[in-house]
């Protein structure tokens, strides 16, 4: 119950009038599929019209939700029975096991594209654990799953709305921010003006003041050179 809790999916627009058309819709997909199979095994289809039945009361009460699950389910039971024509016994479980992997396919499919399909999750579950046991059960539920599992393409996705902004007060808004971003500009640009003349007149003034000047090389006078009596000494001195 916990898992089956933390799923979510993408939510749709389950007014009145989207459900009033899935439910036209589910119906007439019935009937098309019942006339099917009534016209090979007619003793068959039976119980596939009697769900049908309980569809269009739904819909005459005008409670379309129980409208849609009965018109799908009638749908589903005659797929069934189209699909079980002269199938042994021993293959039913099989063919549950094929159906089961459709209906993880079409689930994983749904869900990328934001939807989550509860009822045929909740289908899939019970045909999953009655598949050892309960094998016509089994198969029936995976029916249903799978003709429950795409029920999202009758209803449209949620659209994100965004607020409506009043046209006066957003040219007012604008005009004001424009103005403040201005006033800004202007005053960063003074303050770099005053800051470069500050400057330029540090420079001027550090011109106008006088300075040691370092003579050229070739101006330096020559170092004097010891005469040759002071030399005299110092050579008798090394000796």
């Amino acid at each position: 119950m916990e898992q089956f809790l933390r799923h979510a999916g993408q939510p749709l627009q389950l007014d009145q009038s989207h459900l009033r058309d899935a439910c036209h819709a589910k119906i007439g997909e019935a009937e098309e599929r019942i006339n099917y199979v009534s016209f090979y095994l007619p003793q068959l289809a039976d119980t596939s019209r009697d769900t049908l039945k309980n569809a269009f009361e739904y819909r005459e009460e005008r409670q379309y939700p129980l409208c849609i699950d009965q018109a799908s389910k009638a749908k589903a039971e005659a797929n069934l029975i189209a699909g079980i024509i002269g199938m042994p016994t021993e293959q039913l479980e099989e063919l549950t096991a094929v159906k089961l992997q459709a209906v993880a396919k079409e689930l994983t499919k749904q869900q990328e594209r934001g939807y989550f399909p509860i009822m045929a999750y909740s289908y899939y579950e019970y045909a999953g654990e009655l598949a050892g046991h309960d094998k016509s059960s089994a198969l029936t539920f995976a029916e249903y799953a799978l003709e429950m599992g795409n029920l999202g393409m009758y209803f449209p996705r949620e659209e994100t709305r965004f607020p409506s902004v009043d046209s006066r007060l957003l040219g007012i808004f604008l005009t004001g921010l424009g103005a403040g971003i201005a006033a800004t500009l202007l005053v960063t640009l003074g303050i770099q003006k005053a800051r470069s003349g500050h400057t330029r007149d540090r420079s001027a003034r550090a011109q106008r003041t006088p300075g040691l000047k370092t003579l050229p090389a070739q101006a330096r006078p020559p170092k004097s050179r010891p005469s040759r009596q002071q030399e005299g000494p110092r050579k008798r001195a090394k000796r």
